[in-house]
């Protein structure tokens, strides 16, 4: 009975491995880092959890570790992605690149479970709360480099950014450009309406 578990373990051990594929520098990727003396290094980069860039220059090389306040960006070869750090509110963030332009606009994917509490008509009732598991976008438009949380969409209290663009905002008003289309907006502020 004894050797039969240990066949079974080791059998799906062996097979749960080769699903994975992991194999010497799998994590890494292809990439350029953007530092802030204004010197670039290309090979491989794998981005650290709480901030910072480990990087290699083959796959057999120790890693280097840059942290996030030594960084301005990187380029994921693999992907044609662009990141930079962006500050929020004194927080400094990696953002992907969507446009850039008099208006430059960043996307930050959020991924894993929201926590959500919804309250019913009578003011007795306990909260309910509802789990959201997923991925959502959160954009940011930079101006006059100023870095604003857009959200998912424009807002009414928003539209000042778009201000020297009267054409864009009679357009947001009227309904024909949805609110939550932020990379329609902003390529059509940078091509349309800008006034230089």
């Amino acid at each position: 009975m004894r050797v039969l578990f240990y066949i079974i373990t080791s059998l799906f051990f062996t097979q749960n491995y080769a699903q994975t594929n992991w194999k010497k520098g799998s994590l890494y990727e292809k990439g350029v880092v953007r530092l802030k003396d204004s010197t670039t290094h290309e090979g491989l980069i794998k981005v650290k959890t709480l901030g910072g860039i480990k990087f290699k220059q083959t796959i057999d090389d120790k890693a280097i570790t840059y942290e996030s306040k030594d960084i301005i960006g990187y380029d994921n070869l693999e992907t044609k992605e662009k990141f930079l750090y962006r500050t929020v509110n004194d927080i400094s963030m990696l953002m992907r690149i969507e446009e850039l332009g008099e208006i430059n606009l960043f996307c930050v994917e959020k991924s894993g479970a929201v926590t959500m509490q919804h309250m019913h008509a009578t003011p007795t009732s306990t909260p309910m709360y509802n789990t959201h598991y997923g991925a959502s976008k959160v954009f940011y438009i930079e101006k006059n480099n100023i870095t604003y949380n857009i959200g998912g969409k424009i807002r009414g209290n928003e539209w000042h950014l778009f201000e020297e663009c009267p054409r864009l905002i009679e357009k947001l008003k009227n309904g024909e450009i949805e609110k939550n289309a932020i990379s329609e907006i902003v390529i059509m502020y940078n091509k349309d309406c800008n006034l230089n």
